[in-house]
């Protein structure tokens, strides 16, 4: 294995170094997240928010994310939102550079 896409070494591979500390600036990450509909009341998405970080923190789940190679993060729906826009910029310039159209 040359390395992982990932900003650092991953637990269950520590023998793949990060493309970025071989010089290769390639960071790719997947994720999973709630969306919910626009306009929802803010009392809502809090509590919604609460429930996800509890669940999210939960000791019993840690195996099951550990399994799963997954890092869980409840930084709040802030934070969800900017990650959203930053990503949808990158990997929108990713596919105007090679030329994707959308059919």
């Amino acid at each position: 294995m040359l390395g992982v896409a990932a900003e650092a070494r991953l637990p269950d591979l520590p023998q793949a170094p990060a493309f970025r500390k071989s010089g290769v600036d390639l960071v790719v990450t997947s994720w999973f997240g709630v969306l919910a509909p626009s306009g929802l009341p803010a009392g809502v998405v809090a509590r919604l928010a609460a429930a996800i970080a509890q669940a999210a923190g939960a000791p019993e789940q840690a195996p099951r994310f550990t399994q799963m190679s997954v890092t869980p993060r409840a930084d709040g729906p802030a934070a969800f939102a900017a990650m959203l826009r930053e990503d949808v910029a990158r990997w929108g310039e990713v596919a105007r550079a090679a030329g994707v159209r959308v059919q």
